[in-house]
């Protein structure tokens, strides 16, 4: 693989080129889930077609904060921290956890122990590998979205055929609070507004104030 590195506004971006990424310049998604997660194709890697996408990007981003000069060194020391983001990722924790000998016949490169935690039984589609619940098991953490979906996705409607697995790891789940600094976005602490800051509009003038916001370019009320 290749690296792409940016360090803007503070921030280091890295990005991964690989021909896999390559083949499916014209699809933004990269082809249907088999191929996202596990394989590109012949043409996009002869050597190597089983190497997906998703599964290549868990690999590299494994590699990068010992190779990638962000900040002038690499990242990597005993304090990194990786966060896999839903299921395009969730082979990163599974690889983290070591590396076995490599098994030829296995496109992921894994050895029966981490195969084993990835079986999972659909009702309607029968026994299947499921790398969401490999990287529910192997990671240290589990972050949601919030508290509320932290406790919904333990339900068996919320969980999506994981709950169970969700259930069993709920002692390293956590749900972050969303939300915005109320006096930094408020309208009325804006200092590039003229107006009064909507101190004057609520749910009673919604809809004056509705009708004054598209007299000024002209729109009908109607549209």
């Amino acid at each position: 693989v290749g690296y792409f590195h940016g360090f803007i506004d503070g921030v280091d971006y890295v990005f991964v080129d690989h021909p896999c990424y390559h083949a499916h310049a014209k699809d933004i998604y990269g082809g249907e889930r088999a191929d996202i997660q596990f394989r590109p194709g012949e043409a996009a890697a002869p050597q190597r077609p089983e190497a997906g996408s998703c599964a290549l990007l868990c690999k590299a981003a494994l590699e990068a904060v010992w190779h990638v000069p962000c900040g002038g060194v690499p990242y990597s020391d005993s304090n990194t921290c990786f966060i896999a983001n839903d299921w395009h990722t969730a082979l990163l924790p599974v690889y983290l956890q070591g590396r076995a000998p490599f098994v030829e016949s296995e496109r992921l490169e894994l050895n029966d122990h981490y195969r084993e935690q990835m079986r999972l039984y659909d009702p309607i589609g029968g026994e299947h590998m499921n790398v969401m619940k490999a990287g529910l098991v192997n990671s240290h953490r589990i972050v949601a979205v919030s508290d509320g979906y932290a406790w919904e996705c333990q339900t068996q409607e919320g969980g999506w055929g994981l709950d169970q697995v969700v259930r069993e790891n709920n002692w390293k789940l956590r749900g972050i609070v969303n939300g915005i600094d109320y006096k930094e976005w408020s309208p009325t602490n804006d200092p590039h507004l003229t107006t009064d800051g909507y101190t004057q509009y609520d749910l009673n003038t919604l809809v004056e104030g509705k009708r004054q916001c598209k007299r000024s370019p002209s729109i009908p009320w109607d549209a």
